[in-house]
């Protein structure tokens, strides 16, 4: 009995500190129609800010906003308009942040794929989605055949890049309820299925999440989850959207409780959004987590009881 009472004032405490972050008065930001502008609003506000780092790179939100401005100069000098579909086939970096921003700003739709989906999957998305444009890197693309109308390796084409300036682009075209990405489902039950989703929708989903989450401009932000997986959108936008920083972590780190253990300590990373069983299996404390987010699985009293702690706000979506 006292252990349902206490798991209820647990939960209602939760609530209740939610309805009070709900209530809030709306950012200026939440009238914004397409998901990039949450990003151009915030490269504003903090253009000197760091937005993404990985490993000893990183890029201040003024320089994502030049090197994704010029990109989306290209895209669009190939044709990349309203309801195109471009794939990014990119290993962790810096590199699918200033892709997905270009493909936004050009007026397209991005499709992530990540480099360990067998080849044949990547093959079925490819053609599924009716991709026009690829964009990768010289050794991705060789690791298999690409087949469509524009493949452009960022490591190897430079100089095409170089010939487009880093004005913003023009996209008058572009509606609210233009698709502004896609992410294709497990396919556990037969071929993978692509879901198309709208700037509006998403845009709303940024909108809501920041007061609702209580991000801050200067919190560091763990980005764990292959950008192929919808959890992902919720940490990429918490950051771009906001002013914080992202911390990408590499590939093998995201695989090991203990290394992204070290990550977050090394970084002082505020929000950290991850999955039950992963959580369970990191073993020490992180005092600089504020913010943690779990979700996809169930979660258990013993784990609420060990992470939700004074100072930190933990939510099960």
């Amino acid at each position: 009995m006292l252990h349902e009472e206490n798991e209820l004032a647990m939960r209602e405490g939760v609530l209740s500190e939610r309805r009070h972050k709900i209530r809030q008065p709306m950012h200026a930001s939440m009238k914004v129609g397409y998901l990039h502008h949450h990003f151009v609003d915030a490269c504003t506000k903090y253009p000197q800010r760091v937005a993404v780092t990985y490993g000893q790179q990183s890029l201040t939100f003024a320089e994502l906003d030049k090197r994704s401005n010029r990109l989306a100069q290209y895209l669009q000098s190939i044709g990349c308009r309203p309801g195109s579909m471009v794939a990014l086939y990119l290993a962790r970096s810096e590199q699918p942040y200033v892709a997905m921003l270009a493909v936004l700003k050009a007026g397209g739709a991005y499709i992530p794929l990540d480099p360990a989906f067998p080849s044949d999957r990547i093959d079925y998305i490819l053609s599924d989605a009716g991709a026009d444009i690829v964009i990768t890197e010289d050794a991705l693309a060789k690791s298999l055949n690409l087949r469509a109308p524009h493949v452009l390796k960022l490591d190897r084409d430079n100089k095409i890049l170089s010939a487009f300036n880093c004005e913003p682009p023009v996209c008058h075209s572009l509606q609210p309820n233009d698709p502004c990405y896609a992410i294709y489902t497990s396919g556990s039950t037969g071929q993978p299925k692509g879901v198309l989703i709208e700037h509006r929708a998403a845009a709303n989903f940024v909108a809501a999440m920041l007061p609702t989450y209580g991000i801050r401009e200067d919190d560091v932000i763990y980005q764990g989850f292959s950008h192929a997986f919808d959890a992902s959108v919720e940490e990429i936008w918490a950051g771009l959207a906001s002013g914080a920083q992202l911390v990408v972590g590499e590939e093998d780190v995201c695989k090991s409780a203990e290394a992204v253990a070290d990550l977050i300590d090394q970084h002082c990373i505020s929000v950290f959004s991850t999955v039950p069983t992963f959580l369970n299996a990191i073993e020490r404390e992180l005092p600089s987590v504020r913010l943690l987010i779990v979700g996809g699985e169930r979660c258990s009293q013993e784990l609420v009881n060990r992470w939700a702690v004074r100072d930190r706000t933990m939510l099960n979506t």
